[in-house]
């Protein structure tokens, strides 16, 4: 009898053992799960908060950032819609990069980021404006899309212009200074080689012009040369040139088709209209022109030779008595 309790005690031993370590195993288990629970719950805010940090960043963003998904804008911040002048009747998102005049430029970039491309864009009321823009793939909800990164760089292209017309443009006059004066002289030999056409250089000195400074002050100057210049403007035709070679000297490139001629009446007419007297202050300000003419190719082959010889035919002429021409 003894004997049989034994065996029952050692079984019952045996299963309680064998629980407990079932239970054991059970708790290990479900603490396992808890903490890759926990874990995950952790990942998850931290990859909320990245995202809501990343929208953050893309809100303040002063570029203007687009995601382009199938096709389509999915998302713009708020650069982007101010940029495009977005409103409560154009809306940015849903619109594809062709609206926006970037489809060439975004179908460019797609497999690595592109390099920075300044280019034309198109605000949602149609009016272009200059752009720089960078495009990279990227997923958004799971599906590949183009993340779109623009700046307007309209002001900065304007200032460029503006540096870059200053540079070749007398001040005074708005006409080509002696350097662009120059490099047009160059360019226009190279035209006249290549077509075999004869153009003029004309070398205009205004006669006792610092005479009107002396007497009216340089505003009076400044005003007979920018009425001059305007004057010479509207008489030159759409090819000829214009510029401010010094003080009070101007040239003129004269061009034209291979049959072109530069006849006594053009002379005289340039001479006429520098001679038209100009109102300033209850004044009547009035000089006449010497003019030195020299001709491609007859007189010379490069720039250096045409403008010396044109300027040593205008000395001649004021030599001859002032208001006269020399060829």
């Amino acid at each position: 009898m003894a004997r049989a309790e034994d065996i029952e005690q050692r079984r019952l031993a045996r299963e309680i053992s064998a629980r407990q370590q079932a239970e054991r195993l059970l708790e290990q288990k479900s603490l396992e799960l808890y903490i890759e629970a926990q874990e995950r719950q952790e990942a998850l805010q931290r990859l909320r908060e990245s995202e809501e940090r990343y929208r953050l960043i893309v809100e303040m963003s002063p570029d203007a950032i687009m995601v382009q998904l199938n096709g389509q804008v999915a998302f713009a911040n708020s650069a982007a819609r101010r940029m495009f002048a977005e409103s409560d009747h154009l809306q940015l998102t849903g619109l594809t990069m062709a609206d926006l005049g970037l489809q060439a430029d975004v179908a460019s970039a797609t497999e690595e980021r592109s390099e920075r491309i300044e280019t034309i864009a198109r605000r949602l009321d149609g009016q272009p404006f200059e752009i720089a823009l960078r495009c990279m793939p990227m997923t958004y909800d799971g599906k590949s899309a183009m993340q779109v990164v623009a700046r307007d760089i309209s002001d900065r292209k304007r200032l460029e212009k503006e540096l870059a017309h200053q540079a070749a443009h007398d001040s005074l006059t708005g006409v080509s200074n002696r350097r662009a004066l120059i490099s047009s002289l160059t360019e226009t030999l190279a035209f006249a080689r290549r077509h075999n056409m004869p153009f003029w250089v004309v070398f205009i000195d205004l006669d006792h012009f610092k005479q009107i400074n002396d007497r009216f002050g340089h505003r009076a100057g400044d005003r007979l040369l920018e009425t001059i210049t305007a004057r010479l403007r509207q008489l030159l035709r759409q090819d000829d040139i214009i510029g401010r070679y010094g003080g009070d000297e101007f040239v003129l490139l004269l061009r034209g088709g291979p049959e072109a001629r530069l006849t006594t009446p053009i002379l005289e007419r340039i001479m006429q209209v520098v001679c038209e007297p100009v109102e300033f202050e209850g004044h009547r300000l009035q000089v006449t022109c010497s003019l030195g003419v020299t001709a491609f190719p007859d007189d010379g082959h490069d720039e250096d030779t045409l403008i010396e010889r044109a300027d040593a035919a205008m000395y001649i002429a004021k030599t001859a008595g002032r208001n006269l021409y020399q060829l």
